[in-house]
């Protein structure tokens, strides 16, 4: 080939940079992390600002509660998370613990485990969250989510609970899947970041 343009899919990254120095073949690497920096078989590398998404998803959805239930002094914020180890995943909570640190006002009340596209993992770590002992009692919720699909698992986990998504509980994730801007459209889903692609 004349060159290789891919993404570090499962940790495959220094694979395929391997193969394409043995060719002499250029190498394009999207969304790869090289932890002793890019190598120079490498034409170039492009990566999002998944910090930065964790951020501004933390902000957008914390800004929004404020302006809609006036009056909030503190924000109880429940995050639903990838596994440890995972580009996306360690760069978005990154994020969301920066904004936290600026914010003395906001309390993690729960931290959810989930693998990025499966939805009961969420359901489930979100109901009971929302039912547990360090919720107070009617307070309105940010569910902050690592990915979509996470977040349309943590819709169905607030219905469960009894609450309502969109109105005493605003959950944002990351991707712009399509049934994501549908569950916007329906006003369960505030917000959505955009994901990795071109």
């Amino acid at each position: 080939p004349r060159g290789i343009i891919s993404q570090d899919f499962i940790g495959h990254g220094r694979d395929i940079e391997n193969v394409a120095a043995e060719q002499g073949t250029p190498f394009f690497a999207i969304n790869t992390r090289f932890d002793d920096g890019v190598p120079r078989s490498a034409v170039a590398a492009l990566r999002p600002n998944d910090e930065t998404t964790g951020y501004e998803l933390t902000r957008t959805l914390v800004d929004a509660l404020r302006a809609g239930t006036p009056g909030t002094d503190r924000v109880q914020v429940i995050a639903v998370q990838g596994p440890d180890g995972e580009l996306a995943t360690d760069g978005r909570r990154a994020g969301l613990e920066r904004a936290l640190a600026e914010h003395d006002d906001f309390d993690i009340v729960a931290r959810v485990e989930s693998g990025f596209s499966n939805q009961s993992d969420a359901r489930d770590g979100v109901r009971q969250a929302l039912q547990g002992p360090l919720l107070q009692e009617g307070q309105p919720v940010v569910i902050w989510c690592a990915t979509d699909t996470m977040a349309l698992g943590a819709i169905q986990g607030t219905i469960q609970a009894g609450r309502e998504p969109g109105s005493d509980v605003l959950i944002g994730g990351v991707d712009w899947t399509r049934d994501a801007l549908l569950a916007i459209q329906e006003g369960m889903l505030h917000v959505s970041f955009g994901g990795h692609f071109m």
